[in-house]
């Protein structure tokens, strides 16, 4: 897929709302209408400061950034070309004398935690009627994430604000997800530096001079999938010594914490709210040893070596029920 470097023309980019702010590169995220093809797109404004006119330009001014934005427009690239369903679509690179503006199609429905705090009005508070709720879109982003690592790139910074959700088809409305930021990805299964937010890191990340990142993101998808669960976050941060519930978790492991730890002003425990089988695949997912990590069954597996979501009760059900979008069809 050819992306030009196309100056930028502010009478074809209307302006609908503001999305977000990025406030470490004094960057935004815009809703804006294509007037050339009536399409709502998101535009990522970027100052030319920051973003530089290329990549290794921006290596040369930033060495030591471990989130490299020209790197995200050529995964996105890529992903593109290669026919991967679950990213967006990169619509163009434009420029003006401030700012570099990266387009994209727009998910309408914003990222998973927003999703999920809007359903059914807010009412659908942690419970069985939460998790069956967020069951099919967990599902695709284990899916989303094998396809990523059988073309060889790991994420590496998985979140809940990267994994979007977009309405696709008229009539039916089928919800679908599209990873997001790959600034930080690598083609390079072993990694040996830090990449991602904080509370979503493996632990191996700061114990291990090298980790496998493929692993690593399995981790951060059992983060995303606890925190949109529960509504909050499980803990602060995975560094030895620096989080007292994770701490607790290394010592006496997930489910000992999750029976342990209680809602604010409440003596309902974070595991009475989660079925049997899903706690089974988030200590599958969140294991601290990764050699005790579930997969996902990546290409090139041993098959039968390890344990792998797609043999746990709760992704069986999963597939078995729930509407499914366009992208899910050969497990």
């Amino acid at each position: 897929m050819a992306i030009g470097w196309t100056p930028w023309n502010p009478s074809r980019f209307e302006m609908v709302r503001k999305l977000e702010d990025a406030p470490r590169n004094k960057g935004q995220v815009l809703l804006m209408r294509d007037r050339k093809t009536e399409m709502l797109v998101a535009v990522k404004k970027v100052p030319s400061w920051w973003m530089q006119g290329n990549h290794w330009e921006f290596l040369a001014k930033y060495p030591f950034e471990t989130e490299r934005p020209w790197m995200d427009v050529a995964y996105l690239a890529s992903l593109n070309q290669v026919g991967y369903n679950w990213a967006c679509t990169l619509l163009g690179v434009y420029h003006d004398e401030d700012y570099i503006y990266v387009v994209t199609s727009f998910a309408s429905e914003g990222d998973l935690f927003s999703w999920s705090s809007r359903s059914s009005n807010g009412k659908v508070t942690p419970g069985l009627e939460r998790e069956a709720l967020i069951q099919p879109l967990a599902v695709q982003l284990m899916k989303a994430v094998q396809a990523l690592h059988d073309l060889s790139i790991a994420h590496r910074d998985l979140s809940c604000e990267n994994v979007l959700i977009t309405k696709v088809g008229i009539e039916d409305g089928i919800e679908e997800i599209r990873l997001i930021d790959f600034a930080a990805a690598t083609s390079s299964r072993m990694s040996d530096r830090i990449h991602g937010k904080e509370l979503y890191l493996a632990p191996e990340v700061h114990t291990h001079s090298s980790h496998d990142a493929f692993l690593a993101d399995c981790f951060a998808i059992g983060i995303v999938l606890l925190s949109t669960l529960l509504q909050r976050f499980p803990w602060n941060s995975t560094k030895p010594g620096a989080c007292k519930a994770f701490e607790y978790v290394r010592k006496h492991g997930l489910q000992k914490y999750l029976a342990k730890r209680k809602f604010p002003d409440s003596n309902v425990t974070f595991a009475d709210v989660l079925s049997d089988s899903c706690l089974q695949l988030l200590e599958g997912l969140l294991a601290v040893d990764p050699e005790e990590r579930l997969t996902l069954s990546e290409y090139g597996s041993s098959a039968g070596a390890r344990p792998t979501v797609w043999d746990e009760e709760w992704v069986l059900l999963a597939l078995n029920t729930g509407a499914w979008g366009r992208n899910v069809s050969d497990f």
